[in-house]
């Protein structure tokens, strides 16, 4: 979450956040509008290690992504990132990994943009959303979170995606329709 004179932006882990426990949802916006007052814990050391082996999940996919097709495009930390994205998705890249999606109110970096050939605002193609997860089954906050990266992909290519997918630990694929799910976000 970020906040200045008064406009905050979320991403979708702050949904998630709000979706688990409401009052974290607070003392992070209280963290926010004060953060000499309120100071987040420390992480866990078992949770370190959990994201870092999520890290591993995730580059693991992407290596895999790049023995498929020699058209993978990284966008870096920066501060153009947005237009960094919108650029790569005008060039109709066949993934984008860590590209970086908005509105007014959200901020979402999905893992990876997987271009699919159903036409829009683009062109004759479009892009789905694909999240690594390292779980072995999909839960309602992936589900929840994947909603959130379509809403904000439709506003830039001017169509929802048909599916968001979810790439588990265990390999499998489990691909969802957008529509299925969407009105729960």
């Amino acid at each position: 979450m970020q906040g200045q004179n008064g406009q905050y932006q979320y991403t979708p882990t702050d949904l998630l956040e709000f979706f688990r426990s409401p009052f974290a949802s607070w003392m992070s916006r209280s963290h926010c509008d004060f953060p000499s007052h309120f100071q987040p814990d420390a992480d866990a050391p078992e949770l370190m290690s959990l994201a870092a082996e999520g890290a591993r999940h995730e580059q693991r996919i992407l290596a895999q992504f790049q023995a498929d097709t020699d058209d993978v495009w990284t966008i870096p930390v920066a501060a153009n990132r947005v237009a960094l994205t919108r650029h790569a998705m005008q060039a109709g890249h066949a993934v984008i990994y860590h590209g970086a999606l908005t509105t007014n109110a959200f901020l979402g970096v999905p893992d990876f943009l997987v271009r699919v050939e159903r036409p829009s605002t683009l062109g004759n193609y479009s892009y789905e959303v694909w999240d690594a997860k390292l779980a072995r089954s999909a839960r309602p906050e992936f589900v929840l979170q994947l909603c959130c990266y379509a809403d904000l992909l439709t506003s830039v290519q001017g169509r929802s995606p048909e599916q968001v997918t979810l790439l588990l630990s265990d390999g499998i694929l489990t691909a969802l329709r957008t529509e299925d799910y969407f009105y729960y976000y």
